[in-house]
């Protein structure tokens, strides 16, 4: 991993002291520009450790958020905007979050399967964490369950009660199943 904090004049390598592994995430702090997470996989490497890092001084240092995940790959990352201490990764194994900076981690969602999740992505409009699954669908999972209220641009006609609904093409048509 490179860092610049001139805009790209000048770049230095912040990686040195991280895994030798793919790196499959990186997202930036919404809340301190100094703060950046990043997570690695070693799918190829058949090392099924998860490997999820945060530092607070644009790269110089790191320190392991991998808390008590179960040993399987993490692909993505992503803390919410407003709170940093909220976190989302996605993994070989589905999606997990955390809510006091990655010290203790838990699966999303109620009956979520165990699906390779690759991308994971908030959408501020309806307060809601969208997973694209191995499977080629997607999962939408309502923030106000853990106690993430919707802005204000959301109506609350717009939201579904249902906690996880379940996208997937099938014979053509783009079916839901809600869980």
């Amino acid at each position: 991993i490179w860092s610049s904090i001139d805009q790209g004049s000048n770049w230095s390598m912040v990686s040195s002291s991280l895994p030798k592994r793919y790196v499959t995430g990186i997202y930036p702090s919404f809340n301190d520009s100094a703060s950046v997470f990043i997570c690695y996989s070693g799918l190829k490497y058949n090392d099924p450790y998860p490997h999820v890092f945060r530092s607070d001084n644009t790269g110089q240092s790191w320190i392991d958020i991998s808390g008590d995940l179960p040993q399987v790959q993490v692909n993505d990352i992503l803390a919410h905007p407003n709170n940093d201490s909220i976190l989302f990764i996605a993994t070989q194994s589905g999606v997990y979050g955390s809510i006091n900076a990655g010290v203790n981690w838990h699966r999303v969602g109620n009956n979520m399967p165990m699906y390779p999740v690759f991308d994971i992505e908030w959408h501020p409009d309806f307060n809601q964490l969208i997973a694209g699954t191995f499977a080629r669908s997607m999962m939408l999972y309502d923030l106000e369950n853990i106690g993430l209220e919707t802005p204000p641009s959301a109506s609350i006609n717009e939201i579904s009660n249902s906690p996880i609904r379940a996208y997937f093409a099938k014979n053509g048509r783009l079916n839901v199943e809600s869980y």
